[in-house]
């Protein structure tokens, strides 16, 4: 293109309205209908048959700067910027190599050379096309929208200016990575992982809306992946800022025509209306079309731009599902996905997302099971589009009878479904208030009132009776009632009234139904309270079968199954286990995503990771957890620290805090969570049990002596009635006292509580870092009785036996106490290399 274009605006004008009637030509014809414009066009012709054969090649008659794609570009056309070559200086900056070349100018790969910033970037430089004014004009809005968007999924601007000779240039980050449409097929990605990577995408574009930037351009060249995994968005050049919504053109645009890629273009773009985000929303739409297809969304009955642009203006898009002839991924994507997609390309802006923040939500939605924002298609809907398309062949009065009919249909369908949900609604609320309503009046005036379990019990011998006739609300009440059985201790009752629960879902729902693996994943936990292991097991293995089968990686039930996975590590005995700790974070890690932070699941894996930490001696991190899942419980359940949650967490951010040596704030929070569990639960409960025992074990250390061995007798004395302790547990109970006793300098009593201790330890089987902390404190009270060589060769064994595991909190603990007997055999020269070497 070497036609001068130094036009005054009113030629510019007349230049432009020609070459739209032009474009609009078919290819062949164009030349023809050149030469049939009269002779006060002359003047134009030359322009016009430069600016029609650049447009045979590029997306529109002055293209925007190149898109920074991957290691592959197009090669350098043109005589311009021949002068720069390799080595050249451009500002601060030295070039490389030529990255890409479009209409407008040149990209670079470019270093800075004035040692401010030691990185690469990918420079832009403009050629003279319409003056260097217009030019920097658009250089300089590219600098002010992407000097708005900090975002870490769009390209980042580091620098722009010009140089001595007027040069405009911006400097822009380089990425290193790949077309997100070629990424995904590469790595053959499943739909649940496309999906993920879309949702970069959206978000990005919701940041640079945010800012009142719309990109205009959004397409699978202007999107990169990383190695990573991570999306970048690129190539503001052709962006606008917003005014009042919608995008203004600019004098370089009003001269040198819109710049857009039609494949993906919206409809207002094609029409040349005002465009707002939602233009983007309907790129995103094209987009995740062809993600989740492979294709685009208009069939065209000839392959011209023309035909694409009557399309993406009149014709209605295929549903996803039916663009696909795998019959497994038809399916994926048939439902949810089909209503997603079709929403962002509606034809009308106003019936689209309400912005790309929208279409991302709603993408997470369909990720995590739950019902997304946008409606379905309506059968009225559908209809009056027929109607529309078949205007001369359908009269109105048969097209109003049959709107009119169908809709009729549709209301008592839809009725008919909002009643029965509304009934069984009832139902529920219903047998839940009679549960309170039947009790006996008189109850509360004998020596044993009512409790909550005894309204469970009841309530699951009238379950069968009540709702024989309806399996799906019997399915429910079952999982209602077992599940509040399992959280008052209850795990004998719960495991029963689940197991019925766990087969009336497989009689009423698909084996991968949401509420019935909910259901199964109780069952185990309850099991698992029972020491059914195996049992408990198999049903996690099949939980974990059903969900990545139906690819929900990335929902609730995979977050209960990870805590689950982790939880039975931890009560089996296997505290350090690598599977407890990978399975905690893979928890969080979804957690967090999914379901965000005021969620309780997120609060629980925030604490399983605190106590996985915990046992790998990781004490700062395990506190750090630990106080994010206090804290977070506080927000969510409100401040007064009641709830069982609440309280739970309570307890484990006061050991956690002993963990790092803050000991009087551990011994403050431990003590009101033990006071608060025992109005919550009842004196006798386990969990009072338990919140006593870990209390009385920070207290020893604290100095509280008297007030620990007090809290311990209590814990250990209590009646925990139909509750099944673990032998670990019992094991870590009389550990506990010994402890105690230990402190209190009564060493002789305290042999006994460690030998009943070892011998609970034996009987679960294997080694565990709760064993080890009593062989090592049965040692020293060996030692304080006189037996300085038993205690000896016990401790000397221990720190073999901890070398060779190469456990290092482990093996400070023996190590210690090796010392500490050490210098009661006036070994003290030993004795203090033992501790050198702990410390």
């Amino acid at each position: 293109m070497k036609a001068n274009f130094e036009l005054d605006p009113a030629a510019w004008a007349t230049l432009r309205r020609l070459l739209d009637e032009a474009l609009e030509q078919p290819h062949e014809v164009r030349a023809h209908w050149l030469d049939g414009l009269g002779p006060e066009f002359e003047p134009f012709k030359p322009r016009l048959r430069a600016l029609l054969a650049h447009a045979a090649g590029a997306r529109s008659p002055l293209d925007t700067l190149p898109q920074v794609e991957t290691a592959q570009f197009a090669p350098r056309t043109g005589d311009e910027g021949e002068a720069l070559a390799p080595g050249a200086a451009v500002g601060p900056y030295r070039l490389t190599r030529v990255l890409g070349e479009g209409g407008m100018g040149a990209v670079w790969l470019a270093e800075r050379t004035d040692m401010l910033q030691k990185r690469h970037v990918a420079l832009k430089l403009p050629r003279l096309l319409t003056g260097r004014a217009a030019l920097a004009e658009r250089l300089a809005r590219e600098r002010e929208i992407l000097a708005a968007l900090n975002h870490p999924n769009i390209a980042r601007l580091y620098d722009a200016g010009l140089t001595a000779d007027g040069q405009p240039y911006l400097a822009l980050e380089y990425v290193e990575g790949e077309r997100i449409d070629a990424y995904c097929q590469r790595k053959a990605l499943d739909v649940p992982a496309r999906l993920r990577l879309f949702v970069q995408v959206a978000r990005a574009v919701a940041h640079a809306h945010a800012q009142l930037v719309v990109h205009r351009d959004l397409k699978p060249a202007n999107i990169l992946v990383t190695d990573a995994g991570e999306v970048k968005l690129l190539d503001f050049g052709i962006a606008k800022l917003l005014e009042d919504g919608r995008a203004q053109e600019t004098e370089l645009t009003q001269l040198a025509g819109r710049a857009l890629t039609p494949d993906y273009a919206a409809p207002e773009q094609i029409l040349g209306q005002p465009l707002g985000t939602a233009a983007d929303v309907y790129a995103l739409g094209v987009l995740l079309f062809e993600l989740l297809t492979g294709s685009r969304p208009y069939k065209l009955s000839r392959g011209s731009r023309a035909a694409l642009e009557e399309a993406i203006v009149a014709a209605e898009p295929a549903r996803p599902s039916a663009a696909v002839s795998d019959a497994r991924l038809k399916k994926r994507l048939r439902g949810d996905l089909d209503t997603i997609v079709l929403k962002a390309l509606k034809k009308d802006p106003a019936q689209r997302y309400s912005s790309a923040e929208a279409l991302a939500e709603d993408i997470e939605r369909h990720l995590a099971q739950r019902p997304v924002q946008a409606q379905p298609d309506s059968r009225p809907y559908r209809l009056r589009k027929f109607v529309a398309r078949n205007r001369l062949a359908v009269s109105a009065a048969a097209a109003v009878l049959l709107a009119v009919l169908v809709g009729a249909a549709v209301a008592i369908w839809q009725a008919r479904v909002a009643v029965a949900e509304r009934h069984r609604a009832e139902m529920v609320k219903d047998f839940v208030a009679s549960m309170f309503r039947e009790t006996n009046p008189f109850a509360l005036s004998t020596e044993k009132p009512v409790t909550a379990a005894d309204l469970l019990k009841n309530a699951q011998q009238r379950i069968d009776r009540q709702f024989n006739t309806d399996p799906l609300t019997r399915a429910e009440l079952l999982t209602v009632v077992g599940t509040s059985l399992a959280g008052l201790g209850d795990f004998q009752r719960a495991s029963d009234v689940l197991a019925q629960a766990v087969a009336a879902w497989q009689g009423v729902a698909r084996a991968d139904d949401p509420r019935a693996l909910r259901a199964e994943l109780h069952l185990a936990d309850a099991e698992h309270q029972l020491g059914r292991h195996e049992a408990a097991r198999a049903r996690l293995a099949r939980v974990a079968a059903l969900l990545e089968g139906s690819g929900r990686t990335d929902t609730e039930d995979f977050v209960r199954l990870k805590l689950s996975e982790a939880s039975f590590e931890f009560n089996e005995g296997r505290f350090t286990s690598e599977r407890a700790f990978t399975a905690a974070q893979a928890a969080l890690r979804v957690a967090e995503r999914v379901l965000g932070q005021r969620n309780e699941q997120t609060i629980v894996a925030y604490n399983t990771l605190a106590v996985a930490h915990r046992w790998r001696y990781e004490l700062v991190q395990s506190a750090q957890y630990a106080e994010s899942a206090y804290r977070a419980a506080l927000a969510l359940f409100g401040d007064d620290g009641r709830h069982p949650r609440t309280i739970q967490l309570e307890n484990e951010y006061g050991r956690a805090l002993a963990g790092v040596g803050r000991l009087g704030e551990a011994v403050a929070h431990m003590k009101a969570a033990a006071d608060r569990a025992a109005d919550a639960y009842g004196a006798n409960h386990v969990m009072v049990q338990h919140f006593k025992g870990t209390l009385a074990a920070v207290q020893l250390d604290y100095g509280e002596i008297k007030e620990a061995i007090g809290n311990l007798a209590q814990a250990t004395a209590q009646d925990v009635g139909a509750a099944k302790l673990s032998l670990t547990y019992r094991a870590s109970q009389a550990t506990a006292q010994g402890r105690a006793l230990l402190v209190a300098r009564r060493a002789a009593d305290a042999i006994g509580h460690y030998e009943a201790a070892l011998a609970l330890f034996e009987r679960a089987g294997g080694r565990n870092t709760l064993l080890l902390s009593a062989e090592a404190e049965h040692a020293l009270a060996l030692a304080q009785t006189g037996r300085l060589d038993e205690a000896s060769e016990r401790l000397e064994r221990m720190v073999a036996e901890r070398r060779k595991a190469n456990n290092s909190g482990e093996l400070q603990v023996a190590l210690r106490h090796l010392a500490y007997v050490r210098s009661l055999q006036a070994r003290h020269d030993e004795a203090l290399a033992l501790l050198r070497e702990a410390i």
